[in-house]
């Protein structure tokens, strides 16, 4: 019987309190690894920690302050007493509106969470997985990167940025006994779309071009998730795996 097993592992997972990064939280949990998680809401997090069990450390950071993200790593160590050999490059946000109306700071708002901090949080992951010849670097990615979707610019920028940075990442540090990944989810209910979804005729719409007749789950991205870094997917390295229900080959 084939299993998940992330026994030993220590996972560090960004936006690790609510939505898709609680998802992969407890997905990671139930195949044994222990985890991080990481934002900047205390008191999510706190009720994130209690409800996923003791296995789980909450750590109050912001990561766009790339400067402090040495001392995120030094308080890890603290905690758990080792480095993280798994990275979730979850945390995100996201904004609505034409270029000409919200002007380059939506791009530049954008890339700061999605790209520069997570940039920036692998840098300080690989240093430890290089040494040690083994780690992960899972990063959320987006459908958004692979199809035109109005009034997101800066968010569809920021993801098609994301799947080259896999790439990227993946040819350099194979070698290392490191493997880099993506998954780019499709409408996946979490707080945020239900929040998207208000006043609109958007349900339809969407699920008109949905192969499979419905929205995702968290739990479908966190399993998924929980797959791609244990060694059952040994061989997977450099890709990004769409979640989607296959919208993103519809028409």
């Amino acid at each position: 019987m084939l299993t998940v097993n992330l026994e030993g592992e220590l996972a560090l997972i960004t936006g690790g309190g609510t939505g898709i990064g609680y998802a992969i939280a407890s997905a990671f949990v139930d195949a044994g690894a222990s985890v991080v998680i990481v934002g900047r809401r205390a008191d999510v997090l706190r009720n994130a920690a209690e409800q996923l069990g003791p296995k789980v450390f909450p750590i109050t950071h912001d990561v766009t302050d790339l400067d402090s993200a040495e001392a995120l790593f030094e308080s890890i160590k603290t905690a758990t007493g080792r480095a993280p050999s798994i990275l979730v490059n979850n945390a995100g946000q996201h904004m609505r509106g034409k270029l000409t109306e919200s002007g380059v700071e939506q791009v530049e708002s954008l890339f700061s969470i999605h790209v520069l901090a997570a940039m920036r949080l692998s840098e300080l992951a690989l240093k430890d997985m290089t040494i040690k010849k083994h780690g992960n670097i899972l990063f959320i990615s987006s459908m958004s990167a692979y199809m035109g979707l109005q009034n997101v610019p800066g968010y569809s920028i920021a993801k098609s940025a994301i799947e080259g940075a896999v790439r990227q990442l993946a040819v350099e540090y194979g070698a290392e006994g490191i493997r880099v990944n993506a998954i780019a989810p499709g409408w996946i209910t979490t707080e945020m779309f239900e929040e998207s979804m208000k006043g609109t005729d958007r349900r339809t719409r969407i699920l008109g071009r949905t192969p499979l007749g419905r929205f995702g789950q968290t739990s479908e991205v966190g399993n998924t998730a929980a797959f791609l870094v244990s060694p059952l997917a040994s061989f997977i390295t450099g890709s990004s795996l769409r979640v989607d229900g296959g919208v993103a080959i519809s028409f």
